[in-house]
C-alpha cells in the first residue's frame, strides 16, 4: 500500500474505535472499509468530519451478495475510501446517510428504485428513477428482473396531487421540449412571474446502461462507456478504462497518458464553447450565439480530422489509446488551438462588454457555497460557487500530475460566475494541450499496454474531470475478463438537484438562463 494510503489507514485506526472494522487493500490510492449495517452512519460521519472526505458515488450490488459501497474522495491525501455495507439477502434495509451526508440524497433514492434497498430515515423517499406508472415491487437492477421483456405499467400512475393552493398557478412544461432538447417534465408553482416551487421528473429515457456492461468482455466495454453521454464521450470512456487499468494493475505508457490529456482538453474546449452559445441564446444575444456556435463547430470538425470522430470516440482502449499523432497532425493541432485561442479571446471580450447580456446573468440562480458543498456540486457549478474542486488536481490522472494549470474559481455563485469559469478554462485547456504536445515529442514507448487476464472480484475506481464536472466509475471484474458490475456516476446526477434548489423564489423569465448556466444533460442521468 502506498504512503498516502498508509497515512489514511493510520488515521482511521487511530480515530475509529466504535464498531468492528474490516480493512482491505485495493489499487493504489484506494482503501475499502467494511462496517456493520448499524455502524455505517457513524463511520461515514467520521470519514466526512475527521478525514474531510466528500461523497462521490454510492454503488449497489446484488452479486455475489447484496452490498452497498459509499465512495468518498479525500482530495488532501489523493485517496478514495470505499465504505462497504453487506445486507442480509432477505433484509434489504440500512440506515440512511442523508441526514448526516446530504449528498447521499439522490443516491439512496436511486438504490431504493433500482434495487429495492430501503434507506431507513431518509427524509424524502419518493421515486426518483422509476415513474409513477411502474408497478410496486419491480426493481430493474435486481437479477430477477428481466429487462428484455416489457414491464407492465400500472393504471394507478399519474402526475400526483396538484402542487398549488387557491390563488397559485401550476404550469406544466415537458416532457417534449423545443428543438433537440432532451426529455424532462417540470411542474412550476407560480404567482405571476415568481416561481414558488419546482418539481422535476427526469429519467424518461432511462436505458439501464449499467446492466449492459454486465458479463460483457472488457475489450468491448469502452464502446458502451462512450455512449453514456455523447458530448462527454471521451471523458466517460477514459474514466472507465482507467478503472479497469487500476483493477488489473496496468501501467499505461507515457505517450498514451499525454494523448489522453490532449483529447480530454479538446473535448472540454468544444463543450465550453457550446455552453457559451446556449447562454447567448437564452439572453437573446443572437450574434454571440452564432459566433460561439461557429467556433464550436470548427473545434468539432477539427476533432473529426484529428481522430476520425467529432465526439472523439474510438480513441480510448484499456491500456492506452488506439492512435497517435503524426508530425503533420502535430502541426495542424498547434495551428488549430492557436486559432481557437485568438477567436475565443475576441468572443469573450465582446460578451463581457455586452451589458444587456450580463444584466440577465448577474444574481440569476445563485447557488450558495455551503449548499453546493453539502450536496456535492461538481464542475463549473461547484467552481462558480467558490469550491476549487477539480479531479485533475484532487486526484491527478493521465498526465495532469506533471502539467501546470490553474483552476478558475468564482465566489458569487450565479449564472455569471458559472459562465466566467468556463470562459477562463478555455485558455487553460489550450495551454495544457501545448505543454502536453511538447512533452509528447520527447516521450517514448508504446501507445497501449496489453490487457492481462484479470482475476474475478477485482474492484477499482476510475475518474475524470469532464467538461461538466467530475465523473466516477466503479468496476468489479467477473470471470474470463468480463465485468460483474459497473457503476457510472456522471456530473449531471450531482448538479440537477442543486439546479432545482436555485429555481425557488426566482422569476420565470430567468429559468432558461439558469438552466443553461448549469450546463446539465439528461443522458448523463438516464443511464
Amino acid at each position: 500500500m502506498e504512503e498516502t494510503s498508509k497515512r489514511v489507514l493510520a488515521r482511521i485506526e487511530e480515530g475509529w474505535k466504535t464498531a468492528p472494522l474490516k480493512v482491505s487493500e485495493g489499487p493504489p490510492g484506494e482503501i475499502e472499509c467494511e462496517v456493520p449495517t448499524d455502524g455505517v452512519a457513524d463511520f461515514a460521519s467520521f470519514v466526512v468530519k475527521a478525514l474531510h472526505g466528500r461523497l462521490v458515488s454510492v454503488v449497489g450490488q446484488e452479486e455475489p451478495a447484496p452490498v452497498l459501497r459509499y465512495l468518498f474522495s479525500l482530495p488532501a491525501e489523493q485517496v478514495f475510501v470505499r465504505v462497504a455495507v453487506r445486507l442480509e439477502p432477505g433484509h434489504r434495509r440500512f440506515p440512511s446517510l442523508t441526514p448526516i451526508v446530504h449528498a447521499a440524497h439522490w443516491y439512496e433514492r436511486e438504490l431504493h428504485d433500482l434495487f429495492g434497498y430501503e434507506p431507513v430515515g431518509h427524509p424524502h423517499l419518493d421515486r426518483l428513477i422509476l415513474h409513477s406508472d411502474w408497478p410496486e415491487g419491480t426493481h430493474p437492477f435486481r437479477k430477477s428482473c428481466n429487462l428484455t421483456h416489457p414491464v407492465p405499467r400500472s393504471e394507478a400512475g399519474g402526475e400526483g396531487p396538484a402542487l398549488g393552493r387557491d390563488g397559485e398557478f401550476e404550469l406544466p412544461f415537458g416532457p417534449i421540449r423545443a428543438g433537440v432538447v432532451e426529455s424532462a417534465h417540470f411542474r412550476f408553482l407560480t404567482v405571476g412571474e415568481e416561481i414558488l416551487k419546482l418539481e422535476m421528473q427526469l429519467f424518461y429515457k432511462f436505458r439501464g446502461i449499467e446492466r449492459l456492461f454486465e458479463n460483457q468482455p472488457l475489450v468491448l466495454c469502452p464502446l458502451v462507456a462512450e455512449r453514456v453521454s455523447g458530448i462527454s464521450s471521451f471523458a466517460h470512456s477514459l474514466a472507465f478504462c482507467q478503472a479497469v487499468e487500476r483493477a488489473a494493475g496496468i501501467a499505461v505508457p507515457r505517450p498514451a497518458c499525454l494523448l489522453r490529456t490532449i483529447y480530454a482538453e479538446l473535448e472540454r474546449i468544444y463543450n465550453h464553447l457550446g455552453n457559451l452559445a446556449h447562454l447567448c441564446e437564452a439572453t437573446s444575444l443572437r450574434v454571440g450565439e452564432a459566433q460561439c456556435s461557429l467556433l464550436k463547430e470548427y473545434a468539432k470538425q477539427f476533432n473529426a480530422k484529428l481522430s476520425g470522430h467529432r465526439f472523439l470516440r474510438g480513441i480510448n482502449a484499456i491500456g492506452g489509446v488506439r492512435r497517435g499523432l503524426t508530425a503533420g497532425q502535430h502541426r495542424e493541432l498547434l495551428g488549430a488551438i492557436d486559432y481557437i485561442g485568438r477567436e475565443t479571446k475576441v468572443l469573450t471580450d465582446l460578451i463581457l462588454s455586452t451589458k444587456s447580456h450580463l444584466d440577465r446573468l448577474v444574481t440569476t440562480g445563485i447557488l450558495p457555497e455551503k449548499l453546493a458543498a453539502d450536496y456535492g456540486a461538481v464542475g463549473p457549478v461547484a467552481r462558480g460557487s467558490g469550491l476549487p474542486w477539480d479531479m485533475r488536481k484532487d486526484h491527478p490522472y493521465a498526465a495532469y500530475g506533471d502539467l501546470t494549470f490553474n483552476v478558475p474559481v468564482y465566489h458569487y455563485g450565479d449564472a455569471l460566475a458559472r459562465m466566467r469559469v468556463r470562459m477562463d478554462e478555455i485558455p487553460e485547456s489550450i495551454q495544457l494541450i501545448r505543454e502536453a504536445m511538447d512533452r509528447f515529442e520527447l516521450a517514448e514507448g508504446d501507445l497501449v499496454a496489453p490487457l492481462p487476464q484479470i482475476p474475478a472480484g477485482r474492484r477499482a475506481i476510475g475518474w475524470a474531470e469532464s467538461p461538466r464536472g467530475g465523473l466516477v466509475v466503479f468496476v468489479e471484474t467477473g470471470e474470463g475478463n468480463t465485468l460483474r458490475r459497473c457503476k457510472v456516476r456522471s456530473p449531471s446526477f450531482c448538479n440537477w438537484y442543486l439546479f432545482q434548489a436555485t429555481v425557488t423564489q426566482t422569476m420565470m423569465m430567468d429559468w432558461p438562463i439558469n438552466e443553461r448556466s448549469f450546463g446539465l444533460t439528461h443522458a448523463g442521468c438516464d443511464l
